[in-house]
């Protein structure tokens, strides 16, 4: 089960289950995104875990933040080129 956000302008980010879920040792299943109420916060925080095989691309110019799928085996500039 894939969990899926989207944005205003229609920027979207799926994210696999190993990518926020956490299996420890005993078999436990956890979710890795962190319930921002329980540390008196009004977000939810969701950690590196679940950016892993995710380049983040900050565009200063225009104030905004966006992401595309990476990999360790492909170079930030192949991965860039493919952004829109």
């Amino acid at each position: 089960m894939f969990l899926s956000f989207a944005s205003a302008k229609n920027a979207a980010m799926e994210i696999p289950p190993e990518n926020y879920l956490i299996v420890t040792k005993n078999g436990n299943v956890c979710l890795g995104i962190l319930d921002g109420t329980a540390a008196k916060l009004s977000f939810n925080v969701i950690g590196d875990i679940t950016m892993q095989d995710q380049m983040v691309i900050y565009d200063n110019e225009k104030s905004q933040l966006g992401w595309a799928r990476g990999a360790c085996t492909r170079s930030a500039k192949s991965i860039l080129s493919s952004f829109p």
